[in-house]
């Protein structure tokens, strides 16, 4: 009878927990996401998200790899999302050489975009937050922009100190995009 007691008492002090949020599920955050490197020579890591830009690290074939947010960037095998890697560095990799190990990993930036608006007479889309980065398009003087969250440049010159990851996919230098209402979230 103790024994029965001490049970039903264990189980609702558990309810309880739970319902107070002391003790819940494990969220859907970065660290929940999980990928392992399918590249037969390994999987090479970038300080941004595409190809062209320097090398940033590696990551043997068959490595766990854990993943905290995608962005479009420059296609690879027909596969435009770039992973960020977590860790100390940030690191991008491309989703086409990643085996998602149960859920993919969120789109970064958060849910509530930014607006901003063009300052320069004429601003360049690219496919990728590099000024090397081929031309997808332009934008005009007072255009109206949504931002989804920035990531730093490679300092190549003017322009490319950081960049903006607009809704449609496509990068811009944050330089020519006027001042926003809310604070633009790190790609993270």
């Amino acid at each position: 009878m103790l024994r029965h007691r001490t049970k039903a008492l264990l189980a609702t002090a558990a309810a309880g927990l739970v319902t107070t949020g002391l003790v819940s599920e494990a969220p859907a955050d970065a660290a929940s996401y999980v990928g392992r490197v399918d590249a037969h020579h390994g999987l090479v890591a970038h300080y941004v998200p595409t190809a062209a830009a320097p090398r940033y690290g590696h990551y043997a074939n068959g490595a766990r790899i854990r993943l905290v947010c995608k962005v479009r960037s420059v296609s690879i095998g027909q596969n435009d999302r770039w992973y960020l890697a977590r860790g100390s560095a940030r690191r991008w990799v491309s989703a086409r050489y990643v085996h998602n190990i149960g859920a993919a990993p969120r789109w970064c930036g958060d849910s509530h975009r930014s607006r901003g608006r063009v300052t320069a007479a004429v601003l360049n889309r690219r496919e990728a937050p590099t000024l090397r980065a081929a031309k997808v398009g332009t934008l005009h003087r007072h255009d109206r922009v949504s931002i989804v969250c920035w990531v730093d440049g490679l300092g190549e010159g003017a322009g490319d100190t950081q960049w903006y990851q607009l809704g449609n996919g496509t990068w811009v230098s944050a330089d020519h995009i006027g001042p926003t209402k809310r604070r633009v979230e790190l790609c993270a």
